[in-house]
């Protein structure tokens, strides 16, 4: 199913204006034909020259969404989040006395 989410946030006019634009594409959907699509949509939105130029930042992209889980997960089962999987006994690495970031 198609969606096809946007929003648009001006501040007030003595303040820099504001913009939060947010459009999902159909990957199944012809791509051009929906670009137009929102660039048009963005010509009744915003002001020129800031159309055009937010017209011209169009670009694919995916979003992961999550959910929580419903329980505890099983080990190694993929996730996002939380603390990672590793065995008993597992010594976490520090560098300069802080632990490392974990990244996956």
């Amino acid at each position: 199913m198609a969606r096809n989410k946007k929003r648009l946030c001006v501040r007030k006019p003595h303040q820099k204006s504001t913009f939060t634009l947010r459009f999902m594409f159909d990957p199944r959907a012809d791509y051009e034909a929906q670009r137009a699509q929102i660039e048009n949509e963005l010509k009744e939105l915003a002001p020129e020259p800031l159309a055009t130029q937010l017209g011209a930042m169009i670009r694919p992209a995916i979003t992961l969404e999550t959910s929580p889980s419903s329980g505890e997960l099983a080990p190694l089962v993929s996730k996002f989040g939380g603390a990672p999987d590793v065995p008993v006994g597992f010594e976490w690495p520090h560098f300069k006395g802080a632990p490392l970031s974990f990244v996956a």
